[in-house]
């Protein structure tokens, strides 16, 4: 009796174990199916952005929509200048510091944690990471769709790695402040990987192509934190489950309107200028054609034999009898010169909003001083403060958490006990130091401005904090505190 009852047990415990998982693949399913209807109003727009920016070619090969590639070229251009202004390969773009003043009081305290970011910054640019690439094509994807996600994990030997996930795989969902915390990816596997990755208990054809679901979505058990299940819609089948503390996904939005959950591009902002340019563009090329090599007027009665353009050739009966041309070239007109200043203008106003006269910034500007260099390089940092504080706050605090939490994990940082809550981030960039560049010249002009005074009243230096003044200096240009005693 009593290992009957045990069976019976045991029995109960597998049902009520299927029943949750089943409960779970269609919570997870209907979730699925609400993001699914709230990321299909943007699918149109990006099939366009593939074909009129990315070039990608169209199925059908008759068909062809792309005459004219500025988009193409100002989104590589737009990737160079985010590349160079937020994560600029060769120096350390951002930084950490203790949110405690008292921890603060000397400036020597911040060397622990240069240390920590030197840590950061070898692991995230070792070659088996592959960040750089990845990084690129998630500013691409900004650039083109207005929206990119960088997957952030360990490897097998204890670094880090980043995988970018198409936009076409992503389906995003926010919460009440405005916050991405739901992330389902849907991609297709094969029955051999999916073995080899996971222990499936059930028999996968190895050559067949199955469709997998990753979802992310908040733990609301913990309060905090992320739950993740690797699933198999259609089989109702699930692969792994396991526990985030931090979100694995960096989700990139270059800009936003209220309630909306998938960002705007710059390749979405000017998709109608790109289109009329393309059909501009077919019209210019048609009229260059036909002023090349126009259609021509001959006479109906047959006289004219067949007609041949080739060089040298002979044209029996192209002339009557009183030696006047029959064969006639008809005159098509069109200002084409009015026409190549309105493609003009339509390309440069593709290029302002791809920022491409930020990255000709320079070369456009050669008998300028040093001087109004640095003016203009301020003004246009400027105007790209608040993209890129906005970047920096969303996306790259979010990666940069991620890879603190899988080091700690890996006993990486094990000096101190959590860092995240013990430090911010500090971002210093090239568009940091432009700003943090503007306040070291306005603290020069002081000293410039008082120095007559000074020279009267020596005793009023005593007002300046000399120390503070050099270390602010020395933050604003970007110089490590290192070289402090």
């Amino acid at each position: 009796m009593t290992r009957l009852a045990n069976k019976a047990n045991h029995l109960r415990a597998v049902l009520r174990l299927g029943t949750m998982v089943i409960m779970m693949i269609q919570d997870l399913l209907t979730r699925f199916a609400a993001l699914e209807n709230i990321r299909r109003p943007f699918e149109d727009i990006w099939q366009d952005i593939d074909h009129y920016v990315l070039a990608k070619p169209i199925k059908d090969k008759t068909k062809r929509v792309l005459f004219d590639n500025t988009a193409h070229v100002a989104l590589q251009q737009f990737v160079s200048v985010l590349d160079s202004m937020l994560t600029p390969q060769g120096i350390h773009w951002h930084g950490l510091q203790y949110t405690s003043q008292e921890i603060c009081s000397e400036y020597r305290d911040d060397i622990g944690l240069e240390q920590a970011v030197c840590r950061l910054f070898s692991l995230r640019y070792a070659p088996s990471s592959n960040f750089t690439a990845q990084q690129h094509q998630v500013y691409q994807s900004l650039g083109a769709y207005g929206t990119a996600a960088l997957f952030v994990d360990h490897d097998a030997q204890g670094g880090l790695r980043y995988r970018h996930v198409p936009i076409h795989e992503l389906y995003l969902g926010q919460n009440h402040t405005g916050t991405i915390d739901t992330i389902f990816r849907s991609f297709t596997l094969s029955g051999d990987v999916i073995c080899q990755q996971w222990n499936v208990l059930q028999e996968l054809d190895k050559k067949q192509s199955y469709q997998i679901v990753h979802a992310i979505i908040p733990d609301q058990e913990q309060g905090r934190g992320f739950v993740s299940v690797y699933f198999m819609p259609q089989q109702h089948y699930v692969l792994d489950t396991q526990r985030y503390r931090t979100m694995p996904y960096s989700i990139w939005r270059y800009q936003t309107l209220p309630g909306q959950v998938y960002g705007t591009s710059p390749a979405m902002m000017v998709l109608a200028d790109i289109k009329m340019l393309n059909e501009m563009e077919k019209t210019q090329l048609k009229a260059l054609h036909q002023q090349v090599t126009p259609p021509l007027m001959v006479p109906d009665d047959g006289m004219v034999r067949h007609i041949t353009l080739t060089p040298g050739a002979i044209n029996y009966g192209g002339l009557d009898m009183h030696g006047k041309s029959m064969i006639v070239p008809i005159s098509t007109t069109g200002d084409l010169g009015l026409s190549e200043a309105k493609i003009e203008q339509k390309r440069q106003q593709i290029k302002e909003v791809f920022l491409v006269p930020y990255f000709q910034m320079l070369a456009q500007a050669p008998g300028m001083t040093a001087v109004e260099v640095l003016q203009r390089a301020h003004e246009k940092s400027t105007l790209l403060a608040p993209t890129l504080s906005r970047l920096q706050s969303q996306s790259l605090a979010t990666m940069i958490l991620r890879e603190l939490d899988l080091m700690m994990c890996a006993g990486q940082l094990d000096y101190v006990a959590d860092l995240e809550d013990l430090c911010d981030i500090t971002y210093q960039s090239p568009a940091n130091h432009m700003q943090q560049a503007a306040k070291a010249e306005g603290m020069l002009r002081l000293f410039d401005s008082i120095a007559p005074i000074l020279a009267h009243h020596p005793d009023y230096i005593e007002m300046i904090d000399i120390p503070m003044v050099i270390k602010q200096l020395a933050k604003g240009y970007g110089v490590p505190a290192s070289i402090f005693k």
